[in-house]
């Protein structure tokens, strides 16, 4: 099978043979989890599980830290912090009770971007929902440190999130009977799909602007648009849209948030991934990996965009973009739960290629399409999520891709629309400074404390948590490309081993130094 990246993955151990027979009872297709396809999804399954259960930071004593909820005047006084993955967990006192004394929050995602602002005595959460405090010299550095690891975690996890995306539009995207056509497409896509606003799924009709001939090219106006219906395609129908010309965007596939989707799929997609067994490089049993993968890849049903989103309608009525954009939509908006559901459990006996598509065609033509100009839009938001709607016979990874590769093109992403960047050195790429197991960090142990120096000085000043990521990308550029770093101290899996799931990236505990920390 011919990979549309061209991408080598490393394995867990020199021994990379495969048995022609280990998966012959699964299916072939789109819709299964191919002998090959294991070998390439396994080491990204492993890297998005350690990083996962990695301890980036983690404080017993916060004495000289409070914590302000909402717009409550009262404080408490913080006793625990810890950043483990995405987690972060923060525990007050008294501790009688701890359930109601701990707030945890997801840093990378269902986080806006531009809803957290860094003081020099206080850390606003989420547009002010939570503000932790500090009332001493050493408490603000603290507060810095808190700020910056939580960015770092930010920054790994999409890295990761776009390494699996990459591995994903190459296994299954070579299935797919029209792929070349998809990818050189000169012509806009159209088509249904739901969009999330204020939390709630709502259906639009998606118009993407075709792209450009070369690569990087901002000339034009190209744009994604989203719009209430497919009948008019002008201003007053405009729900929101993307620009090409915002330089700090990114595209990539994530999970359903719905643990219903599927009862029988594990609650974080590594249930059946043996943790403990891929640090010792022992054998997994095929049919347990098999059904870790198809578990995750059953949820990985919906496209995150990070970058800026405008919307119509005025800011005053959503001040940081801790409310709805001022836009409504028709209560009959159907339900994305049930189509997904439908789609997974019970999908059509049509065969998936594109004889068997069944879209609906917009009747409006290419000349009658808004194109929207940025600077009337004041109000704008910095994320959004988009779920296509798989249509008959068609499954939703082979959606997600056809939807996902056009937004690319539109917005000169990752090397399209000529061609994907493969290159773990190159800042374009969706694999940039993806880890060689064993391998886990994007940085080395040397390099974190200059890494939040740059960052600082970049992007100290912006409130825009996409700007601090950038930043982060710009320092990573500038690394990888000194032939010294592999002499640097990197944590392995082995590391994992012997200070168990909990290290963290700031403790004293043993380190091994990889020979080559990237390919």
């Amino acid at each position: 099978m011919k990979s549309l990246f061209g991408i080598k993955y490393p394995a867990l151990s020199k021994d990379t043979g495969k048995s022609e027979d280990l998966f012959e009872h699964v299916k072939t297709g789109v819709d299964s989890v191919e002998g090959q396809d294991c070998e390439s999804l396994k080491p990204l399954l492993i890297l998005l599980d350690c990083q996962k259960r990695k301890s980036y930071l983690s404080w017993t004593d916060g004495n000289d830290m409070l914590l302000q909820t909402g717009n409550q005047t009262e404080v408490s006084p913080i006793s625990r912090v810890a950043l483990q993955g995405t987690l972060l967990k923060v525990v007050v006192k008294p501790e009688a009770n701890e359930y109601d004394n701990v707030m945890v929050l997801d840093v990378a995602n269902g986080v806006s971007p531009m809803s957290w602002k860094l003081g020099h005595t206080s850390l606003d959460l989420n547009g002010g929902a939570v503000t932790l405090l500090c009332r001493s010299v050493e408490a603000q550095s603290q507060l810095r440190l808190l700020y910056d690891m939580c960015m770092l975690a930010r920054f790994e996890y999409m890295s990761l999130r776009k390494a699996l995306t990459a591995t994903v539009i190459s296994t299954h995207g070579s299935r797919i009977s029209d792929i070349s056509t998809v990818l050189l497409a000169q012509h806009s896509y159209k088509d249904w799909c739901y969009i999330s606003i204020d939390g709630e799924w709502v259906k639009a009709w998606c118009h993407v602007d075709r792209s450009p001939r070369n690569a990087g090219t901002h000339k034009g106006r190209r744009q994604i648009k989203f719009f209430k219906d497919d009948r008019s395609l002008t201003a007053k129908n405009l729900l929101c849209f993307i620009p090409a010309c915002d330089e700090d965007k990114d595209l990539f596939l994530v999970e359903d948030q719905d643990p219903n989707l599927s009862e029988s799929s594990p609650t974080d997609g590594f249930a059946d991934l043996r943790f403990r067994d891929h640090l010792k490089a022992a054998h997994v049993d095929g049919a347990s990996l098999e059904s870790s993968m198809e578990a995750l890849l059953s949820r990985l049903n919906t496209l995150r965009f990070v970058g800026d989103i405008y919307w119509p309608g005025s800011t005053a009525s959503a001040p940081n973009g801790s409310k709805s954009p001022p836009i409504s939509f028709s209560a009959g908006s159907l339900s994305p739960r049930k189509k997904r559901r439908s789609a997974v459990e019970a999908p059509s006996n049509e065969p998936s290629g594109a004889s068997s598509h069944k879209r609906s065609k917009s009747g409006v033509s290419m000349s009658s399409v808004h194109h929207p100009d940025e600077g009337d839009y004041e109000f704008k938001t910095s994320e959004i999520l988009i779920k296509p709607i798989p249509h008959s016979g068609v499954h939703h990874l082979e959606s997600l891709i056809r939807c996902a590769l056009p937004m690319m093109g539109c917005l000169s992403l990752y090397g399209r629309p000529v061609h994907f960047n493969n290159s773990r050195m190159d800042p374009e790429s969706m694999l940039f400074g993806l880890p060689r197991l064993p391998v886990i960090d994007f940085f080395a142990a040397e390099e974190i404390p200059s890494l939040f120096e740059y960052t600082s000085t970049i992007a100290g000043g912006s409130e825009h948590l996409n700007r601090t990521i950038a930043a982060f990308k710009q320092f990573l550029a500038q690394r990888i490309a000194d032939k010294g770093r592999q002499k640097l101290t990197f944590t392995t899996l082995s590391d994992m081993m012997q200070t168990g799931s909990d290290f963290s990236v700031f403790t004293s505990s043993s380190r091994s130094t990889s020979n080559s920390p990237l390919i």
